[in-house]
């Protein structure tokens, strides 16, 4: 079980990965902001699940063709396979055995006081969200709660929570306004919930660095979109630069949250100001259809538990829970084929690891 769910990690992360490198080289730069948000997100859903899906059987056959040296027992034959004598392993390979035993523990007890620490992370600092909300004075406007906090704070928002610190008293009633309108609309598309997948994401990936780039991608095409439906609105667009800079003192103080300026403020500003790609680019998106597909062949490649009985995976390879080795090996009731060649065809020799699942499929 534990080198099962280490594979897990090791699949997703490739998977990860890949979605990840493709977006930096064909997506990351285009404008069209809901498609870059929708393939961030599918993203780290397909990475976390793909492997998980077993390839079709038909389709698994196709990859791993039968080899031509390989016999089938005709029906009207039984043929009895005896194992006789098993030998117990040796010093060296039962130590190699227990030492591959005990990194497989250790590497699970190291990722389990990664994940527990990054999920108490994101159980504190919601516990931070909640208890600003909870205790400061806040208004209903429309759809969001304006929360009015004592600590000088960056704006930021949380689902319909718009958190605004001292110093909005400072701005004036037009930029108030597209502070405003900004929260907003992270608000009305539900930001919110792409952080608390990607925090999650991280929590259980906190290992993979990409889960990283994908979030603060994931962050900056919020930002981008929340821009460009404010300026939409017929706002002046060098006022809104004017006010990104203005405001741009300090990060937000809860990751969780959507804040109205970051270190994103250059890129931002940029695409403010940028020509728009054009529908014909959305094209792009297709190239994300042989990216799953490739990433789903890779993790049926590696040996999962529906790996055909004639995938490239050596028999002497596996683990042998039992400590013993392959003794004797007798056939019993062939007539049509030597012991030669069973033995060449079962590809199992005396002093092979003995496996019982394996040897009574």
């Amino acid at each position: 079980m534990t080198n099962d769910f280490l594979g897990y990690l090791a699949e997703a992360s490739f998977c990860l990965g890949v979605f990840a490198g493709a977006y930096r080289l064909l997506f990351g730069r285009l404008t069209h902001f809901r498609w870059n948000r929708f393939y961030l997100v599918g993203s780290v859903l397909l990475g976390t699940v793909l492997p998980l899906v077993a390839l079709p059987a038909g389709f698994t056959e196709f990859l791993w063709p039968a080899s031509p040296t390989e016999l089938a027992t005709p029906s009207p034959f039984r043929i009895g396979l005896v194992f006789s004598d098993p030998l117990p392993l040796s010093v060296g390979q039962a130590d190699t055995a227990l030492a591959l035993g005990c990194v497989g523990y250790l590497l699970l007890s190291v990722y389990a006081l990664g994940f527990f620490y990054k999920a108490w992370g994101i159980h504190r600092n919601l516990r931070t969200i909640h208890r600003l909300a909870r205790g400061h004075p806040k208004v209903r406007e429309g759809r969001c709660w304006l929360v009015y906090t004592r600590q000088n704070l960056p704006v930021f928002s949380f689902l319909n929570y718009i958190f605004l610190g001292p110093g909005h008293r400072q701005l004036s009633d037009q930029e108030l306004h597209q502070v405003k309108q900004h929260e907003r609309v992270h608000a009305a598309q539900q930001h919110t919930l792409d952080l608390l997948l990607l925090e999650a994401a991280g929590a259980l990936f906190w290992f993979n660095p990409v889960v990283g780039y994908l979030k603060n991608s994931l962050r900056e095409v919020h930002e981008y979109l929340a821009d460009s439906a404010v300026i939409g609105q017929g706002e002046n667009r060098r006022a809104y630069a004017t006010l990104l800079i203005k405001l741009t003192t300090r990060e937000t103080p809860v990751p969780l949250a959507n804040g109205f300026a970051g270190k994103q403020l250059s890129r931002r500003i940029t695409m403010l100001t940028q020509t728009h790609s054009t529908p014909v680019q959305k094209l792009r998106f297709v190239l994300a259809l042989p990216l799953v597909a490739l990433a789903l062949v890779c993790c049926s490649l590696s040996g999962n538990d529906e790996t055909p009985k004639n995938a490239p995976v050596p028999f002497a390879t596996r683990q042998a829970a039992s400590g013993l080795r392959i003794g004797k090996i007798t056939w019993q009731g062939n007539t049509r084929y030597d012991e030669a060649e069973l033995n060449r065809a079962l590809g199992l020799k005396m002093g092979d690891a003995y496996v019982k699942e394996d040897v009574k499929q």
